[in-house]
């Protein structure tokens, strides 16, 4: 746990230094306020395209891993999915005859 905790607050740090040094690299070199402005104002807005862009990334390349190992028959797949319909059904078999009573 101290290793993750450790990560955390070292890139927590880094990003701030970074994100400090690229502001005063703009400030110093573009002119129009109107730029600058721009850029802070968009460093949110990328943030967010960015997170949720790598959100939908992962799920992609999830679902491509899903379809090749389907399409070449894997056999923890197979068993996997097997094991699943195994739980469900005797989840089904515990809870419906509750429910009906």
């Amino acid at each position: 746990m101290f290793h993750s905790s450790f990560k955390f607050v070292i890139s927590f740090l880094v990003f701030q230094i970074f994100y400090l040094i690229i502001f005063i690299l703009i400030i110093i070199f573009v002119h129009p306020w109107w730029l600058i402005l721009a850029y802070i104002v968009s460093i949110p807005l990328t943030g967010l395209f960015s997170f949720h862009y790598y959100i939908h990334l992962k799920k992609t390349i999830a679902l491509w891993r899903y379809k090749f190992m389907m399409v070449g028959k894997d056999k923890k797949l197979l068993e996997i999915k097997e094991l699943y319909n195994d739980v469900i059904s005797i989840v089904d078999t515990l809870i419906v005859p509750k429910i009906n009573s």
